[in-house]
């Protein structure tokens, strides 16, 4: 079979999750928490030969050895884009067609190259202007909490991630460094996966990406 024929046996046996689930005592009960419903159909779902199946044809089209790699590795991937590509949360809500759902799981195997953005918050700093100020290849930005719970992803972290949320409403309150940098985009494994936050702090003299370094020696240099 293609991978669009097992993508689309799986979406419909997420169909058939999304208004009941088995209770573990062989009779089926409406779940009303969205969040929960979500969680529990995701997991009893991976646990099914139609899974399986896609993880099987998708290892077969996009495995650079497929005879020589592991399944573990692209269960964990196929697994972290139905989440990260909210194919599980639209699918439960019902707001987007199959073929678009197809889509989004094609990309994230597909693409060659990602858009990184990376986020530097600034302590103890404020501007006059809300708009942002730019500065050839950097910009600085304070970020409401919508458009910061957009570009985190907060609320595919609640779902699935958990231990990674993060405290929106603290973020909102700094202002960025932002820059943008093309990379190779991850061969499929742990790196579809969300990074656990270190919440840690240790003072150090530098621990920031090379494109930030660079930005800061701008900022600090004397006018």
């Amino acid at each position: 079979m293609s991978l669009q024929s097992e993508f689309f046996d799986y979406l419909a046996i997420l169909a058939g999750k999304t208004t009941t689930l088995d209770n573990g005592e062989g009779r089926q009960c409406i779940r009303r928490d969205r969040t929960q419903h979500i969680r529990d159909m995701s997991e009893k779902c991976e646990c099914t030969p139609q899974f399986n199946r896609l993880v099987n044809e998708t290892k077969s089209r996009y495995a650079k050895r497929p005879d020589h790699e592991g399944d573990k590795m692209w269960r964990f991937s196929v697994r972290n884009v139905l989440r990260r590509a909210k194919i599980y949360a639209d699918a439960f809500d019902g707001e987007c067609s199959r073929k678009e759902l197809l889509q989004r799981f094609v990309a994230a195997f597909s693409r060659s190259e990602d858009d990184v953005v990376l986020l530097a918050p600034l302590e103890y700093v404020q501007f006059t202007s809300v708009k942002p100020h730019k500065s050839g290849s950097f910009r600085i930005k304070k970020y409401s909490e919508q458009e910061l719970n957009a570009i985190i992803e907060s609320e595919t972290r609640k779902l699935f991630y958990t231990e990674s949320t993060l405290d929106i409403g603290l973020l909102s309150q700094y202002w960025w460094i932002v820059t943008h940098h093309k990379t190779e985009s991850p061969y499929p494994g742990p790196s579809f996966n969300f990074p656990r936050p270190d919440i840690s702090v240790e003072r150090q003299f530098s621990r920031f990406p090379t494109n930030i370094e660079r930005i800061l020696q701008t900022l600090v240099l004397p006018i």
